[in-house]
């Protein structure tokens, strides 16, 4: 079991590792960036959810809809604090600290009844452990660390709470239709922070666009 959630954290934190070198060379705003991540998934799932389960978007429910407009919005708000704290503090650090994820909907799963055993709460204290003691040095002080750091904290507990969002709702639906309803929410969300922050939708660089699309695949 220890030895599981070790790998398992170890092996999320190499693939946030390398989405976060990713978002390192794009030269657009942290919200451009979270933004083209979602809008470029639903563009490819919303067209996908349609042709395969047309039928199921017209059986939800009004509480389906709210739980799964709820859990596009605060996707939105992982991905804009996790994007954004990759300009404050090492990807190192970021990728430790997101990764906590597991912790967090352990932790908040108390208040909607789950209550995890305490074996795996064993396990994923080790994982993170480990996962601190490779990131090494990638933790550096400082303000801007820091604020950089609580970014990334702010993005796995907005992780988790998408997961418990959607725990219960990803039973019901197809993947395709859930995702497509999330990321589309996600992207519409991102749309109208960055109208309101006045930030650009265009003009980046060709490079640019190219990280949008690989960090989206």
């Amino acid at each position: 079991m220890e030895r599981r959630s070790i790998v398992l954290l170890i092996v999320g934190v190499t693939a946030v590792s390398f989405s976060a070198v990713l978002v390192r060379e794009a030269d657009a705003p942290s919200l451009a960036i979270a933004f083209y991540r979602c809008a470029m998934a639903s563009v490819v799932l919303l067209p996908l959810g349609l042709a395969r389960h047309r039928e199921e978007y017209g059986r939800l429910s009004k509480r389906q809809w709210q739980l799964a407009l709820a859990s596009g919005v605060v996707l939105s708000a992982h991905f804009a604090t996790w994007i954004s704290s990759l300009s404050f503090t090492t990807v190192a650090a970021s990728a430790v600290l997101v990764q906590t994820l597991p912790l967090w909907v352990a932790a908040f799963g108390r208040f909607v009844g789950e209550r995890p055993a305490r074996r795996a709460l064993f396990g994923m204290a080790i994982a993170l452990a480990g996962t601190l003691v490779i990131a090494g040095g990638g933790f550096d002080g400082g303000s801007r660390a820091l604020f950089g750091d609580l970014l990334a904290l702010a993005g796995a507990v907005c992780a988790a709470i998408y997961v418990l969002l959607g725990r219960s709702l990803r039973q019901q639906l197809s993947l395709v239709t859930y995702s497509s309803i999330v990321y589309a929410t996600s992207a519409v969300a991102l749309a109208a922070v960055m109208v309101a922050s006045g930030t650009a939708f265009v003009g980046y660089p060709a490079k640019t666009w190219l990280v949008f699309g690989l960090i989206t695949a």
